[in-house]
């Protein structure tokens, strides 16, 4: 299941190595970096060091599928802002009587990125003896794009059938046209929802957490005389466990993580209409929150550490 996965990503990304052979080595160096970091907690406690083993090892594998995934989407991103311009010239090139075979030769331009390279492939396909509709329909199979996909099975309908092929590509690219100025509208009129999200999980919540956490610390730091522990800890009991500083910023960091992980999820959602955009933007949306963190904390510190 997984190889199978990683198989078709790699056709996606148009990856020729062997996908059993890298997944074989990228395997056992994931188990080498997860064995070498694990190594650091082993001291410390054996089921620590058995946790930080799996989970460096998975979030090794999800690295992989998540970096594939991001060249896949990439090189059909890149296609479907060339495909207007190559329907259209497909379209001139038949007009202009040439061979069906010779009209797509010569509309594989390199201008065209991913796209251009498909269709030459597809174009020497056809010239050893292989039928066009059949290699037309190979282009979906290496560009993870459903529009792409949708747009050459028109394509290859129309070649079996025999009909206008030239007027049929005008009208799908001035179709194809109008969907993405509308997309882009829809964009736009969504995008400070988007903004006010990103705006919230950047500088709104590690405001929050930082002002908080040092109002907590302060508290517990006075809780032996005014009684606060047992306050915040819900109980009068003198076995309460013990809440330290230590713990509440990795609590603090943990929260934050997870708040601006889904938050980039849902602008991801909003501006692109898939959730993997988020993913992409995710680290620099967690690294900014978490440095906006500590910074308000040092500053809350250095305010305010003299009263204290």
């Amino acid at each position: 299941m997984y190889l199978r996965k990683i198989e078709e990503v790699m056709r996606f990304c148009d990856i020729t190595i062997d996908p059993k052979k890298f997944l074989n080595f990228y395997l056992l160096f994931s188990f080498g970096l997860s064995f070498s970091v694990s190594l650091f907690f082993l001291s410390t406690s054996f089921y620590l060091f058995l946790f930080i083993l799996v989970v460096v090892f998975i979030f090794s594998q999800l690295f992989l599928y998540f970096i594939l995934l991001f060249i896949a989407d990439t090189r059909a991103r890149i296609a479907e802002d060339n495909l207007v311009d190559a329907l259209l010239l497909i379209s001139a090139n038949i007009r202009s009587g040439l061979t069906i075979d010779r009209v797509f030769l010569l509309s594989a331009r390199p201008e065209f990125g991913p796209l251009g390279k498909e269709i030459s492939n597809a174009a020497n396909e056809s010239l050893t003896g292989k039928p066009i509709e059949e290699a037309m329909m190979n282009i979906p199979k290496k560009l993870k794009s459903e529009l792409i996909e949708k747009t050459f099975k028109l394509i290859a309908e129309g070649i079996r059938s025999g009909g206008e092929l030239a007027g049929l590509l005008e009208r799908t690219a001035l179709d194809i046209k109008e969907l993405r100025n509308l997309k882009k509208e829809v964009e736009a009129s969504v995008l400070m929802y988007g903004i006010f999200i990103l705006f919230a999980c950047v500088f709104g919540v590690p405001l929050l957490y930082g002002v908080s956490t040092y109002l907590l610390e302060t508290m517990l730091k006075f809780s032996p005389s005014l009684g606060l522990r047992e306050i915040l800890t819900g109980s009068l009991s003198p076995t309460t466990p013990r809440i330290s500083s230590d713990f509440l910023f990795l609590f603090s960091l943990t929260a934050i993580t997870i708040t601006n992980f889904f938050g980039s999820l849902a602008f991801g959602l909003i501006k692109e209409g898939d959730k993997k955009f988020g993913i992409k933007i995710f680290p620099i949306v967690s690294s900014l929150s978490i440095a906006i963190f500590i910074g308000v904390r040092f500053f809350i510190r250095q305010m305010f550490g003299a009263l204290f």
